[in-house]
């Protein structure tokens, strides 16, 4: 069982989004953090096709560059789907039901450190069409031993 805990984080006036995402990472390498990698999430939103006298239907399709081999969805039921990452070729395919939301791709792009038995990530999440930041990603988990 994890723990979740979302923080806001402020970022300076006059300053982007970038800036404060690297001061992060400076932060960290200072508290002996060591670089691990670069990772990728992209998050799209699907809508079924409008039908008359009905609710707009969702699924929120996620990939991460940690498992590039499946991909995540989850339903506007609450239902989550773990699939080969061949389910958004499906998803593409079936175009006549389901469409891509306009601008509903989101990304977050940014740096793996190692810090004692610990993973984190931090990255700045963008929406990809009108490349605009929107906030910092920050993921920390422990290692099992």
């Amino acid at each position: 069982m994890g723990v979740t805990c979302v923080v806001q984080y402020p970022i300076t006036d006059g300053k982007g989004g970038q800036p404060a995402v690297e001061a992060l990472y400076k932060r960290l390498e200072l508290l002996g953090a060591e670089k691990s990698g670069q990772f990728s999430v992209e998050a799209e939103l699907y809508q079924v096709q409008q039908v008359p006298n009905t609710l707009t239907r969702l699924i929120h399709v996620f990939t991460c560059s940690n498992q590039p081999a499946s991909c995540f969805a989850i339903l506007d039921t609450g239902t989550c789907l773990v699939a080969d990452s061949v389910f958004k070729l499906l998803i593409l395919k079936l175009k006549d039901f389901y469409t891509l939301s306009k601008n509903s791709k989101v990304e977050c792009r940014g740096q793996q450190f190692i810090c004692g038995d610990f993973n984190i990530k931090i990255g700045s999440v963008s929406v990809v069409r009108a490349v605009e930041f929107k906030g910092i990603l920050v993921e920390v988990t422990g290692f099992l031993h």
